[in-house]
C-alpha cells in the first residue's frame, strides 16, 4: 500500500486553509453586528434592510449603552418613554413599503432646547420642567416624517449658556440633569451648550444627535472637544420654530461621527417651513445633494485663508425677544413662567439652580433691554452684520478670491455666529502629552489637558454648505484623525448582545 509523504500530507491540509484565507480576505463576509461607533447611517440602513437586526434592536442597544454611562456623564437628560413602541413602526413599514428615507428607523437624540412632544423641553432649567409648547418643533415633525426615531433629549447648559456670565458658569451644567462631562480626560469641560449632544455622539449613545447654536461655538466647540463632526448651517436653513434660540442668528445642526452622516442628516433637516417665516429667505430652488458633495478630491485647487461693541446692545435685546416669544407659545406651564422676571424669581428660589453661587447675569441684562425693533437695536444689528459679513467673512473671501476660510475650530465660531454663516468642524488632532492641565474659570472642569481633541473648521458664505461638506469630507478622508483615539470611557453594550438575548 502506497503511503503519502509527510510533505504531501502537509500540503493537503495547508492548501484549503490558504484558499479559505485568500477568499475571506478578498470576499469578506459582512459582520451582521458591527460595533456601534464604527457604523455609518448608510451601513445601519443596509443591515436594517437585509433583516440582520431591527430598529427595535437598535433602540434597545442604545438604551443599554445609555444606562451604563449616564449616571457618571449626564449626557442624556431624558429618554423618550415611547421609544421602543415607536421603533416597531418603522420596522413594520420597512417590510410593507420600504424605508422612507436614509433616516428611516434611525434613533436620534435631540438637544433639550428643541420642543419635542412627549418629553420635557427645559433648556436645562428647573423652572421649565413639565412645560409644553402648543406645537412641537417643525424640525421634529420633519424627522418623524422621514422615519427617524426620537430616542430622547440630550442635556444642555442652562438656556444655552445664556443664564450666567461665562466666568461663573460651567459648560454642560443644568439644573434638570446635572453636569455633562467630556470623555477624553477626567472631569473634562465639554465646551458649549450642545455638550450633551456631543458627549452622547462621542460615546455612541445614538446614531446621530442634534445641536443648537446661539453664538460662540455652542455646536462647534463641543463637537471639537468630543472628536466628532458638526455643521452649524446658515442661520435660516433649518427651521427654528418652537426652539429656545436666537431666532435671527442662531442655527440648528447635526452632530455625528463622520462627515457623510452629517450630510445625510442635513439633507433631511434643511428646507422651508410654514411654521418658521425666516426660512422663506432660503434662496435655493431645492436643497442641494449634500451627500453627493462628499468627494475625496474636493480640496484640489483650494487655497486656505483666514482673518480676523454693538453686540452688547443687540445681543440682550434679541435674547429678551426670543425668551418672550417662546414663553408665549407654552400650552402647559406648571411654574407659570410668563416673562424674564418670573424666570429670574424662580431661578433665585429653587436650590437646584445653585443661585447665587451661579449668577444670573445674562438674565438680568435681558430684563430691561431696548426694544428689539428700536432704532438703537436695529442700528447695532446692522453694524454687527456689516462687520461680520462685508468686514469679515465675505470681505476675506473676496480679497483672497477663495471659496472657504479654514481655521482651528477653537477660533472659528464668533464671526460666523454674528454673520449667521455656516461652519463645519472635523477632528484634526489631540493635545500633546506635555500639555499643562488648565481648569475653567470656575475651577470645576478641565479645559486643557493631554489627549483632549481639537478640530479644523471650514467657514463659508451664506448657503455654501454643499461646498463646505465637500471640503470637510476630503480632509476627513485624507487624515482619518477621528478614529485614531477612543474616549477614556465607553459603554460595552453592542447590537450582538441585544440580538443574542432576543434570540434566547
Amino acid at each position: 500500500m502506497n503511503h503519502l509523504s509527510p510533505l504531501w500530507i502537509g500540503i493537503f491540509f495547508l492548501v484549503p486553509i490558504v484558499l479559505l484565507t485568500w477568499f475571506r480576505t478578498h470576499f469578506p463576509v459582512p459582520n451582521p453586528y458591527p460595533l456601534i461607533r464604527d457604523t455609518s447611517i448608510k451601513t445601519f440602513q443596509q443591515y436594517l434592510n437585509n433583516g440582520s437586526y431591527t430598529s427595535e434592536d437598535l433602540v434597545r442597544t442604545f438604551l443599554a449603552r445609555i444606562s451604563e454611562v449616564n449616571n457618571k456623564l449626564h449626557a442624556v437628560a431624558e429618554i423618550n418613554p415611547d421609544a421602543i413602541n415607536v421603533a416597531r413602526h418603522p420596522d413594520r413599514d420597512r417590510h410593507i413599503s420600504g424605508p422612507r428615507s436614509e433616516l428611516h428607523g434611525i434613533p436620534i437624540l435631540i438637544k433639550d432646547i428643541v420642543s419635542t412632544h412627549g418629553m420635557n423641553n427645559t433648556a436645562g432649567l428647573y423652572c421649565l420642567i413639565g412645560s409644553k409648547t402648543k406645537q412641537e418643533s417643525s424640525l421634529i415633525a420633519r424627522l418623524r416624517k422621514a422615519g427617524a426615531i426620537i430616542l430622547g433629549k440630550a442635556n444642555t447648559s442652562e438656556w444655552g449658556n445664556n443664564r450666567s456670565f461665562s466666568g461663573n458658569s460651567s459648560n454642560g451644567r443644568s439644573a434638570w440633569d446635572g453636569q455633562t462631562y467630556g470623555v477624553y480626560t477626567n472631569i473634562q469641560d465639554p465646551c458649549g451648550s450642545s455638550s450633551g449632544s456631543a458627549t452622547s455622539m462621542a460615546l455612541g449613545l445614538s446614531v446621530a444627535t442634534i445641536g443648537v447654536e446661539f453664538l460662540e461655538g455652542r455646536i462647534t466647540c463641543p463637537a471639537m472637544k468630543s472628536n466628532i463632526v458638526s455643521i452649524k448651517p446658515t442661520a435660516h436653513l433649518v427651521p427654528k420654530d418652537n426652539v429656545l434660540i436666537a431666532q435671527l442668528r442662531g442655527a440648528i445642526g447635526p452632530m455625528t461621527l463622520i462627515v457623510m452622516d452629517t450630510a445625510q442628516m442635513s439633507a433631511i433637516m434643511a428646507g422651508k417651513s410654514d411654521a418658521d417665516p425666516y426660512t422663506k429667505d432660503i434662496p435655493l430652488k431645492k436643497i442641494p445633494d449634500y451627500v453627493a458633495a462628499c468627494k475625496q478630491d474636493a480640496l484640489h485647487g483650494m487655497d486656505g485663508e483666514y482673518t480676523i461693541s454693538p453686540q452688547g446692545i443687540y445681543g440682550p435685546a434679541g435674547y429678551a425677544a426670543d425668551m418672550a416669544g417662546y414663553l408665549s407659545g407654552l400650552e402647559t406651564n406648571p411654574m407659570r413662567i410668563q416673562n424674564i422676571f418670573d424666570m429670574i424669581s424662580c431661578t433665585k428660589s429653587d436650590p437646584s439652580e445653585e443661585y447665587s453661587s451661579r449668577d444670573i447675569g445674562n438674565f438680568e441684562k435681558a430684563a430691561a433691554p431696548p426694544a428689539v425693533n428700536s432704532a438703537e437695536v436695529q442700528s447695532a444689528r446692522k453694524l454687527v452684520l456689516s462687520l461680520a459679513r462685508e468686514g469679515g467673512i465675505d470681505g476675506a473671501l473676496d480679497s483672497a478670491k477663495a471659496n472657504a476660510l479654514i481655521l482651528p475650530s477653537i477660533i472659528c465660531s464668533d464671526i460666523p455666529g454674528f454673520a449667521g454663516y455656516p461652519t463645519i468642524t472635523v477632528p484634526m488632532e489631540y493635545m500633546p502629552d506635555d500639555t499643562p492641565v488648565v481648569k475653567n474659570p470656575r475651577g470645576d472642569l478641565v479645559d486643557e489637558a493631554p489627549n483632549i481633541p481639537f478640530g479644523l473648521c471650514f467657514i463659508g458664505r451664506a448657503w455654501s454648505e454643499e461646498k463646505l461638506v465637500g471640503l470637510a469630507y476630503a480632509f476627513e478622508q485624507l487624515t482619518k484623525v477621528g478614529s485614531e483615539r477612543r474616549p477614556i470611557i465607553l459603554p460595552k453594550a453592542e447590537l450582538r448582545d441585544i440580538v443574542k438575548n432576543r434570540n434566547t
